[in-house]
């Protein structure tokens, strides 16, 4: 028999809000009834709608097994308060309120009963035998009340319950950040399985910014995170692969498609996080440690070995420190290449002395051999360097580079003292292990720099240095095989450049607004000598510099002793005559070498050159 009605209303477990204006069918046969709906409402809650489900009654020994599949769908809060009317449903959501939820959801609740008349004068149904199932299809549900401290948003996916444990997949927003969930949990008084939950994200740059302003400095996505829960917190795992990260500071850099994976656990520990065995391992870098963060940020980090080169053996500390971060480095080996290759490029940028939004950053390190460029390292290093943005507070270096000491020390807020001293037994191999320039020898290198007007300013001296195959100085020079205004030709003699020797180079250096300007200065030797001034160092990068270029004393000066032009443009039979002017400019890596034709020198600069 079937029955088809409109209208209709019942009950179903005492607890559970009525069915009303039902529209359905019945249908009986033999000991099993089904009462099948098409649509309906559920009582007090409008803003749900029922979908098709059905109540199903099957005669069974004492009394009638029942099952009930019941499919609304609706506002997820009125979806919760449906829950709070069954007693055992309802210890799910115990901790929650129906405000706490926002959204749309549909939800198949499946309910398996036994009824049995209850003993007594007047019979009762008995209900026994409950077991119980919850679907939940979710469509951008918000949860407002923080979970863990997390807010999660835009929820779409699916979940089931059940009497012993609840498990879902999620797409939607944790924190405004876009990402999966998968979790199970054990619920009930008897519950089974253990709990897990899995959160999978891939973060961009706005991500990256959104959850640390001072991480998006350093790092550009994308970049994959996966983490899973443990007892007391979390293990993560974070793909950089196709992401980019810069370390200005140390002249580090990993491009987009180098691979590189971060693995780290963490737990709470009151206000902090703590993140334990962190490993970092990728191509041609790596790094072991741990670290603590709390809500202002990163409070400290300890890597216990961090190799960002091959070759690098090193330990380090990073610690909070009044405006900024504290680092401190001890090292057995470390590659300090991209370091200087960093510093070469930022040579001439300069700021306006302001920090801006800028952190500070203090650096010391220690180390046992600095490798630098052309094969040199730098024995028993000690460096520090304290800045805030491109404000350098003060730097200082000491170390030994082929048994000859290097030390330099920069202050600019000294008052009685010099801001900048520097000093080296050899500038030429303190010059190959900064790859700045390789054709030099020896020397004795010596600058002190006071303040003056906002600026830097003093003397620099070299002695004792020799210049190795440079083709600038064969090309201001010539052969005697060369063109005719050449200096060999004019002399009549080859001048010797492969290995040529000068006693004494000095200038007056000025420093200011990432300008570095020489003024006055000389080079000269037993064969050559030459004058120079311009600008060495500027914000463009470029180098500007010219001065003029002679033979030595010895050689020039029988062009001073010929009769009437020496005594008129020399001076006697001591003034020297003829030499080059020439001109270095372009990029101070590279700089361009213009020599203009033989020309007459007046003979106050051959005597400036050559004055001892």
């Amino acid at each position: 028999m079937q029955l088809a009605f409109t209208g209709g209303g019942f009950t179903t477990l005492p607890d559970l809000p009525a069915v009303l204006r039902a529209a359905g069918s019945v249908r009986h046969r033999g000991e099993r009834a089904v009462i099948s709906l098409d649509a309906g409402e559920v009582a007090g809650m409008p803003k749900l709608a029922i979908l098709p489900s059905s109540l199903e009654f099957q005669h069974a020994g004492d009394g009638t097994d029942g099952a009930l599949s019941l499919n609304v769908e609706g506002a997820a809060d009125d979806i919760v308060r449906l829950a709070e009317h069954e007693p055992i449903i309802a210890a799910v959501t115990k901790d929650w309120e129906p405000q706490d939820f926002a959204g749309k959801a549909r939800v198949g609740v499946g309910i398996a009963f036994h009824l049995s008349a209850a003993p007594g004068p007047e019979p009762e149904a008995e209900v026994s035998g409950l077991k119980w199932t919850v679907f939940a299809e979710l469509k951008g549900v918000d949860v407002n009340k923080p979970i863990d401290g997390r807010r999660l948003s835009d929820l779409t996916g699916t979940a089931m319950i059940a009497e012993a444990s609840a498990m879902g997949e999620f797409t939607g927003k944790i924190d405004g950040i876009t990402a999966d969930l998968t979790f199970t949990q054990p619920i009930g008084p008897h519950p089974v399985g253990d709990a897990s939950l899995k959160i999978s994200a891939r973060l961009d740059d706005g991500d990256i910014k959104e959850l640390s302003p001072a991480l998006s400095n350093i790092l550009q996505g994308p970049v994959a995170v996966e983490l899973t829960q443990e007892s007391g917190g979390f293990s993560a795992r974070v793909d950089l692969s196709q992401s980019a990260i810069a370390l200005p500071a140390i002249g580090w850099s990993k491009s987009a498609g180098v691979a590189g994976v971060l693995k780290f656990s963490a737990k709470n520990d009151g206000a902090a996080l703590k993140i334990g065995d962190s490993v970092l391992e990728g191509d041609g870098f790596s790094a072991r440690g741990s670290a603590e963060l709390d809500d202002a940020g990163l409070k400290s980090m300890v890597l216990d070995s961090l190799a960002l080169n091959r070759g690098d053996s090193v330990s380090a500390r990073l610690t909070r420190i009044d405006g900024g971060i504290g680092v401190s480095i001890a090292a057995n080996s470390i590659d300090a290449r991209p370091m200087l290759a960093a510093l070469e490029e930022g040579i001439g940028e300069s700021g306006n002395g302001e920090t801006g939004d800028k952190e500070r950053l203090r650096v010391e390190l220690t180390a046992e051999r600095l490798v630098g460029f052309n094969g040199e390292t730098m024995q028993d290093a000690a460096i520090r360097y304290d800045a805030s943005g491109e404000l350098v507070r003060g730097v200082s270096l000491a170390g030994t580079i082929g048994g000859a000491p290097v030390s330099m020390s920069f202050d600019p807020a000294a008052k009685d003292a010099p801001a900048l001293r520097m000093e080296t037994r050899d500038a030429g191999a303190l010059l190959r292990f900064s790859g700045l320039y390789g054709k030099m020898k020896g020397g004795w290198l010596r600058t002190t720099l006071g303040t003056r007007d906002g600026a830097f300013a003093g003397q620099v001296v070299l002695t004792d240095f020799t210049l190795v195959d440079e083709e600038r100085l064969r090309r201001l020079v010539g052969t005697a095989q060369q063109r005719a205004d050449s200096l060999a030709v004019r002399l009549g003699r080859d001048l010797p450049v492969a290995n040529a020797y000068f006693d004494t180079a000095r200038a007056t250096l000025l420093w200011k607004n990432g300008r570095l300007i020489l003024d006055d200065g000389i080079i000269r030797g037993p064969v050559f000598g030459s004058s120079f001034s311009g600008t060495l160092i500027a914000p463009s990068g470029r180098v500007d510099m010219a001065g003029s270029f002679m033979p030595a004393y010895g050689v020039n000066r029988l062009f001073g002793a010929l009769p009437f032009v020496g005594g008129v443009l020399g001076n006697g039979g001591e003034g020297g005559l003829i030499g080059i002017t020439y001109r270095l400019d372009g990029l101070l890596s590279d700089p361009t070498l213009t020599v203009n034709p033989i020309s007459l020198i007046a003979p106050g600069i051959f005597r400036r050159i050559f004055e001892y």
